[in-house]
């Protein structure tokens, strides 16, 4: 797992990357783990926006969405709780990996929100 912190003042954000080697799990293994946390976690279905989307060049791909609470995740010293405008692409990507790229960004910044926005747009991969 790579966790990349974007601590820029106007425009604050988070992007986390997990990959899984080739037969550990699938893409729709990752989603239904990541379900199943947030069932536990006490979220609904209904606070969890969850769509089968298109990358190029992928078998399996999924977008889930939702708002959370959390400790501003792009500092390691402000601990204040702050709403945050979650995305998560989960995709079988080449040679059999698996991988999650999850964004979180604030909800009371319209900035933060397109850079994150972005990052998720931007997911593309393409085959050698």
């Amino acid at each position: 797992m790579a966790s990349y912190d974007v601590a820029d003042s106007q425009a604050p954000y988070t992007v986390i990357v997990e990959y899984y080697e080739p037969g550990v799990k699938s893409a729709s293994e990752v989603l239904a783990t990541e379900l199943e946390t947030f069932e536990l976690q006490g979220a609904s279905s209904d606070e969890i926006a969850q769509t089968a989307v298109k990358v190029s060049d992928t078998y399996d791909a999924y977008r889930l969405d939702w708002v959370q609470s959390a400790e501003v995740p792009w500092s390691t010293e402000d601990t204040t709780e702050i709403d945050v405008d979650c995305s998560a692409i989960i995709f079988d990507g080449q040679d059999g990996y698996t991988y999650g790229v999850y964004t979180a960004g604030d909800s009371s910044n319209e900035a933060s929100l397109a850079a994150v926005a972005d990052v998720i747009d931007s997911i593309e991969v393409t085959q050698p």
